[in-house]
């Protein structure tokens, strides 16, 4: 890992799992990409305020690094999945791009899955049609860029998994209201508010969370080595 990734990971971890593939090349890319998504208003759920103050935090300090950032509110499921493959339309003529969601998010058996605002979990089979699954993501943004970064800043509450879970009996010991560990993919970092598959303390107010104001700041410095971090 060169001293580039050094500093990459230096304004992304702060403590916080970090599950990453072999990333190479310096942070200071020539053309910086960026999607922004906040899902605060869930038809299925409470508004999280939190997640509003979390991507306009992380918005401004992505635009003071050098990034072009586009920003996607309150994303339902045809909503998202368009906004991922215009994001990919962008990766793909930058040296660097970086994802940050804040909403809420879930596993199930081992898999993590991102909710839209539409998203309604009554049974387990709702999940394969009204969620969008992470690994995918993942594989999506890895095919189009050259190098990237997705940090996932889960919110709760979350009561439609503990909906979802209350009606799957004895299987609902694999669902959590968090993301599990994705696998590690080449030339693209993961980095997680908290640790993979534990739900966080829910977020109370409508000013930006510990983890997106620290690493706000640490973005918009420049030159962050891991240590000082």
């Amino acid at each position: 890992m060169g001293h580039g990734v050094v500093r990459l990971a230096a304004v992304l971890i702060f403590g916080v799992a970090v599950a990453a593939g072999p990333v190479a090349g310096a942070w200071a890319a020539e053309k910086r990409v960026a999607l922004v998504i906040r899902n605060v208003a869930y038809q299925d759920g409470p508004e999280l305020a939190a997640a509003a103050a979390n991507a306009a935090t992380m918005t401004v300090a992505l635009r003071v690094a050098g990034f072009d950032v586009t920003v996607a509110s309150n994303v339902d499921h045809r909503t998202l999945t368009s906004a991922m493959a215009e994001f990919q339309r962008r990766l793909a003529t930058a040296d660097l791009g970086l994802l940050y969601y804040s909403g809420l998010m879930m596993s199930m058996g081992g898999q993590s899955f991102l909710l839209p605002v539409d998203a309604r979990l009554r049974y387990e089979f709702d999940v394969v049609f009204e969620t969008v699954e992470l690994d995918q993501i993942l594989q999506q943004i890895r095919d189009a860029s050259h190098k990237a970064v997705v940090i996932i800043d889960t919110m709760m509450p979350n009561p439609a998994v503990a909906r979802l879970a209350a009606g799957m009996g004895d299987a609902a010991s694999t669902v959590k209201p968090a993301p599990a560990r994705p696998p590690d993919k080449p030339n693209l970092l993961t980095a997680y508010s908290h640790q993979p598959g534990d739900a966080p303390p829910p977020v109370a107010g409508r000013t930006a969370g510990p983890y997106a104001t620290a690493l706000a700041k640490a973005i918009a410095r420049p030159g962050a080595e891991l240590r000082a971090a």
